[in-house]
Protein backbone atom coordinates (compact mmCIF):
# COMPACT_ATOMS: atom_id res chain seq x y z
CA UNK A 1 0.00 0.00 0.00
CA UNK A 2 1.39 3.62 -0.99
CA UNK A 3 0.14 5.21 2.15
CA UNK A 4 1.24 8.40 0.72
CA UNK A 5 -1.06 8.73 -2.31
CA UNK A 6 -4.44 6.81 -0.22
CA UNK A 7 -4.29 9.52 2.37
CA UNK A 8 -4.18 12.25 -0.41
CA UNK A 9 -7.14 10.25 -2.95
CA UNK A 10 -10.57 11.36 -2.58
CA UNK A 11 -11.67 8.03 -3.39
CA UNK A 12 -9.71 6.27 -0.43
CA UNK A 13 -12.71 4.41 1.41
CA UNK A 14 -13.21 5.26 5.00
CA UNK A 15 -11.52 2.42 6.98
CA UNK A 16 -8.00 2.93 4.98
CA UNK A 17 -7.99 6.22 6.12
CA UNK A 18 -8.81 5.76 9.56
CA UNK A 19 -5.73 3.47 9.49
CA UNK A 20 -3.57 6.17 7.95
CA UNK A 21 -4.88 8.88 10.36
CA UNK A 22 -2.75 7.14 13.32
CA UNK A 23 0.17 6.44 10.95
CA UNK A 24 3.43 7.02 12.18
CA UNK A 25 4.61 9.42 9.59
CA UNK A 26 3.40 13.07 9.79
CA UNK A 27 3.51 13.77 6.15
CA UNK A 28 0.26 11.24 5.99
CA UNK A 29 -1.94 12.30 8.81
CA UNK A 30 -1.29 15.57 7.54
CA UNK A 31 -2.46 14.23 4.04
CA UNK A 32 -5.38 12.61 5.83
CA UNK A 33 -6.40 15.86 7.44
CA UNK A 34 -6.13 17.49 4.15
CA UNK A 35 -8.15 15.34 2.03
CA UNK A 36 -11.82 16.22 1.34
CA UNK A 37 -13.15 12.61 1.54
CA UNK A 38 -12.02 11.97 5.28
CA UNK A 39 -14.90 11.34 7.68
CA UNK A 40 -15.88 13.29 10.48
CA UNK A 41 -14.98 11.51 13.20
CA UNK A 42 -11.32 10.75 11.53
CA UNK A 43 -11.37 14.89 11.45
CA UNK A 44 -12.39 15.13 14.92
CA UNK A 45 -9.62 12.87 16.03
CA UNK A 46 -6.55 14.73 14.68
CA UNK A 47 -7.92 17.99 15.67
CA UNK A 48 -5.65 16.81 19.03
CA UNK A 49 -2.59 15.59 16.88
CA UNK A 50 0.58 16.51 18.36
CA UNK A 51 2.03 17.63 14.78
CA UNK A 52 0.69 21.62 14.78
CA UNK A 53 0.88 21.25 10.64
CA UNK A 54 -1.80 18.53 11.18
CA UNK A 55 -3.98 20.16 13.19
CA UNK A 56 -3.61 23.49 10.91
CA UNK A 57 -5.11 21.22 8.12
CA UNK A 58 -7.99 19.90 10.59
CA UNK A 59 -8.46 23.72 11.22
CA UNK A 60 -9.31 24.73 7.62
CA UNK A 61 -10.81 21.59 6.60
CA UNK A 62 -14.98 22.19 5.92
CA UNK A 63 -16.09 19.58 7.71
CA UNK A 64 -14.61 20.76 10.87
CA UNK A 65 -17.67 21.40 13.78
CA UNK A 66 -17.61 24.50 15.00
CA UNK A 67 -17.44 23.40 18.35
CA UNK A 68 -14.09 21.89 17.28
CA UNK A 69 -12.94 25.67 15.77
CA UNK A 70 -13.56 26.95 18.84
CA UNK A 71 -10.95 24.66 20.49
CA UNK A 72 -8.54 25.14 18.14
CA UNK A 73 -8.89 29.00 17.89
CA UNK A 74 -7.08 28.56 21.37
CA UNK A 75 -4.07 26.34 20.17
CA UNK A 76 -1.13 27.15 21.22
CA UNK A 77 1.00 26.76 17.96
CA UNK A 78 -0.42 30.43 15.71
CA UNK A 79 -0.38 28.13 12.63
CA UNK A 80 -3.62 26.77 13.45
CA UNK A 81 -5.01 29.32 14.95
CA UNK A 82 -4.69 31.19 11.74
CA UNK A 83 -5.81 28.20 10.04
CA UNK A 84 -9.60 28.71 12.06
CA UNK A 85 -9.42 32.19 10.39
CA UNK A 86 -9.58 31.16 7.00
CA UNK A 87 -11.90 28.44 7.59
CA UNK A 88 -15.47 29.24 6.16
CA UNK A 89 -17.23 27.81 8.79
CA UNK A 90 -15.57 29.34 11.37
CA UNK A 91 -18.27 31.38 13.78
CA UNK A 92 -17.74 34.91 13.76
CA UNK A 93 -17.56 35.33 18.16
CA UNK A 94 -14.01 32.98 16.98
CA UNK A 95 -13.26 35.67 14.10
CA UNK A 96 -13.93 38.65 17.05
CA UNK A 97 -12.17 36.73 19.26
CA UNK A 98 -8.58 36.05 17.15
CA UNK A 99 -9.15 40.21 15.95
CA UNK A 100 -7.35 40.36 19.02
CA UNK A 101 -4.96 37.96 18.85
CA UNK A 102 -1.47 38.72 19.91
CA UNK A 103 -0.20 37.50 16.42
CA UNK A 104 -0.25 40.37 13.88
CA UNK A 105 -0.39 37.55 11.39
CA UNK A 106 -3.60 36.34 12.70
CA UNK A 107 -5.20 39.74 12.87
CA UNK A 108 -4.51 40.54 8.96
CA UNK A 109 -6.28 37.23 8.12
CA UNK A 110 -9.02 38.20 10.23
CA UNK A 111 -8.87 41.59 8.44
CA UNK A 112 -9.47 40.13 5.14
CA UNK A 113 -11.70 37.53 5.85
CA UNK A 114 -15.21 37.91 4.01
CA UNK A 115 -17.21 36.95 7.22
CA UNK A 116 -15.77 38.67 9.45
CA UNK A 117 -18.28 41.33 11.22
CA UNK A 118 -18.14 44.49 9.78
CA UNK A 119 -17.92 46.18 13.26
CA UNK A 120 -14.90 43.82 13.86
CA UNK A 121 -13.77 45.21 10.72
CA UNK A 122 -14.22 48.81 12.13
CA UNK A 123 -12.24 48.46 15.06
CA UNK A 124 -9.37 46.86 12.95
CA UNK A 125 -9.07 49.50 10.87
CA UNK A 126 -7.80 51.70 13.98
CA UNK A 127 -5.04 49.22 14.68
CA UNK A 128 -1.79 50.58 15.51
CA UNK A 129 -0.49 48.19 12.51
CA UNK A 130 -0.96 49.53 9.33
CA UNK A 131 -0.60 46.19 7.65
CA UNK A 132 -3.60 45.20 9.62
CA UNK A 133 -5.36 48.85 8.50
CA UNK A 134 -4.42 47.87 5.08
CA UNK A 135 -5.84 44.66 5.10
CA UNK A 136 -9.38 46.14 6.32
CA UNK A 137 -9.11 48.47 3.53
CA UNK A 138 -9.22 45.78 1.05
CA UNK A 139 -12.41 43.87 2.67
CA UNK A 140 -14.93 45.07 0.66
CA UNK A 141 -17.42 43.97 3.30
CA UNK A 142 -15.62 47.17 5.91
CA UNK A 143 -18.35 49.58 6.66
CA UNK A 144 -18.19 52.51 3.38
CA UNK A 145 -17.33 55.08 6.50
CA UNK A 146 -14.56 53.38 7.48
CA UNK A 147 -13.27 53.14 4.18
CA UNK A 148 -13.33 56.27 3.11
CA UNK A 149 -11.69 57.23 6.85
CA UNK A 150 -8.94 55.11 5.95
CA UNK A 151 -8.61 57.30 2.40
CA UNK A 152 -6.91 59.82 4.80
CA UNK A 153 -4.42 57.15 6.23
CA UNK A 154 -0.87 57.87 7.72
CA UNK A 155 0.54 55.11 5.61
CA UNK A 156 0.20 55.50 1.80
CA UNK A 157 -0.25 51.70 1.18
CA UNK A 158 -3.82 51.47 3.17
CA UNK A 159 -4.72 54.65 1.42
CA UNK A 160 -4.20 53.02 -2.09
CA UNK A 161 -5.80 50.25 -0.88
CA UNK A 162 -9.02 51.53 0.44
CA UNK A 163 -9.08 53.91 -2.75
CA UNK A 164 -8.76 50.93 -5.20
CA UNK A 165 -11.83 48.76 -2.75
CA UNK A 166 -14.15 51.81 -2.76
CA UNK A 167 -13.47 52.29 -6.62
CA UNK A 168 -14.69 48.27 -6.55
CA UNK A 169 -17.29 48.99 -4.72
CA UNK A 170 -18.83 51.77 -6.40
CA UNK A 171 -18.09 50.03 -10.39
CA UNK A 172 -20.18 46.86 -8.64
CA UNK A 173 -22.82 49.41 -7.80
CA UNK A 174 -22.80 50.93 -11.18
CA UNK A 175 -23.27 47.71 -12.73
CA UNK A 176 -26.12 46.59 -10.65
CA UNK A 177 -28.23 49.50 -11.74
CA UNK A 178 -27.56 49.05 -15.16
CA UNK A 179 -29.20 45.93 -15.28
CA UNK A 180 -31.64 46.89 -13.49
CA UNK A 181 -34.97 46.59 -15.23
CA UNK A 182 -35.94 50.27 -13.57
CA UNK A 183 -32.94 51.80 -14.96
CA UNK A 184 -33.98 52.26 -18.41
CA UNK A 185 -32.65 55.46 -20.33
CA UNK A 186 -34.88 57.86 -21.04
CA UNK A 187 -35.35 56.62 -24.99
CA UNK A 188 -35.88 53.34 -23.91
CA UNK A 189 -38.77 54.82 -21.08
CA UNK A 190 -40.34 56.86 -23.42
CA UNK A 191 -40.92 53.93 -26.10
CA UNK A 192 -41.94 51.58 -23.59
CA UNK A 193 -44.51 54.30 -22.74
CA UNK A 194 -45.78 54.41 -26.15
CA UNK A 195 -45.78 50.64 -26.63
CA UNK A 196 -48.38 50.64 -23.24
CA UNK A 197 -50.03 53.52 -24.46
CA UNK A 198 -50.93 51.99 -28.08
CA UNK A 199 -51.76 48.04 -26.02
CA UNK A 200 -54.10 50.30 -24.00
CA UNK A 201 -56.15 52.04 -26.88
CA UNK A 202 -56.46 48.75 -29.06
CA UNK A 203 -57.74 47.26 -25.96
CA UNK A 204 -60.44 50.36 -25.76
Amino acid sequence: MNELHDSTSPNTPPEILAELSIDKNESVRFAVAKNPSTPLEIIIQLSTDENEWVRSKVAEHPRTPPGWLIKLSADKDRNVRESVTRNPNTPPEILAKLSADEDERIRNSVAINPNTPPEILATLSTSESWDVRCHVATNPNTPMGWLIKLLIDRNEDVRHAAKKTIAKLRDKKAAAVNHSPFSLCKTQRTHYNSSAKRRVSKGK
